[in-house]
């Protein structure tokens, strides 16, 4: 038999068809949200799939969004799609990593445990005194002196420390913040 005729017959044979692979936009449930629901999202008081996070993204302007709004959102996507490949890939998450985190409310640093209150009071904190500034002079404006003092005495604290390790990454956070270019 030459080649040609074992390509015929492997043609003429019928064969079972091939599955489709599923189509995004077929498949796909039609997100609807309004800002009320976009502001419980925010707000975690519902949590929204990477649908509904996907589609608040994407619907940023109608839905009337700020940009901190939306980098919130944008951060909770990328959170909840590192989540969901994790689980693809058969890894869990840590039970005792989740239970520190969520309900004692600690930030794990290589030095050891940190309060997430006392991180996201110093974030916000210098964040508000710097976008409230009227007369804004970088670098070092007065607008986050306070902030800046506490941050250099968590870091008097010892190099090694939860406390230092996490006041040095705030500050310089600040300090790219106090730089940028605002709206």
């Amino acid at each position: 038999m030459d080649a040609v005729e074992r390509i015929y017959r492997e043609i003429s044979q019928p064969s079972p068809p091939q599955p489709k692979p599923a189509s995004a936009t077929t498949d796909a449930k039609q997100v609807t949200l309004t800002r009320a629901d976009v502001n419980a999202i925010i707000e975690r008081r519902r949590v929204g799939s990477p649908e509904d996070l996907q589609y608040i993204i994407d619907n940023a302007k109608s839905l009337h969004l700020n940009q901190g709004e939306r980098n919130q959102i944008g951060c909770d996507l990328s959170i909840l799609m590192a989540q969901r490949a994790r689980q693809v890939n058969g890894r869990r998450e840590n039970p005792a990593a989740q239970f520190i985190s969520q309900v004692l409310g600690l930030a794990e640093t290589p030095y050891g445990m940190i309060e997430r209150a006392w991180i996201n009071h110093q974030l916000r904190a210098g964040a508000q005194a710097i976008s409230r500034c009227r007369n804004h002079r970088p670098p070092a404006c007065q607008c986050w002196a306070a902030s800046r003092v506490t941050l250099w005495q968590a870091q008097a604290n010892g190099e090694k420390s939860p406390a230092a390790w996490a006041a040095t990454r705030i500050y310089a956070f600040l300090e790219d913040l106090e730089l940028a270019s605002r709206p």
